[in-house]
């Protein structure tokens, strides 16, 4: 019954083992998605203000060279 017992309990220290590594695992992947989502957003915001840059750019050429044209 010892040899039983022992034999179960190493099982179970290689079961709860493989648990360990397998949950460290996912945590890894779900570090690495959150970063990658972050990493996402803020790229997002980059491009509303370079989005909010180039339209203000295209808005003001145009005034400038409808008032050149206007004036020219």
């Amino acid at each position: 019954a010892s040899s039983d017992t022992l034999s179960f309990q190493i099982e179970l220290d290689k079961t709860a083992e493989e648990f360990r590594k397998a949950h460290g695992e996912r945590q890894d992947l779900i570090d690495q998605w959150e970063h990658t989502i972050e990493q996402m957003q803020r790229r997002d915001k980059e491009m509303d203000m370079l989005n909010l840059v180039y339209t203000f750019c295209i808005k003001f050429l145009s005034k400038v060279f409808s008032f050149n044209t206007l004036n020219g």
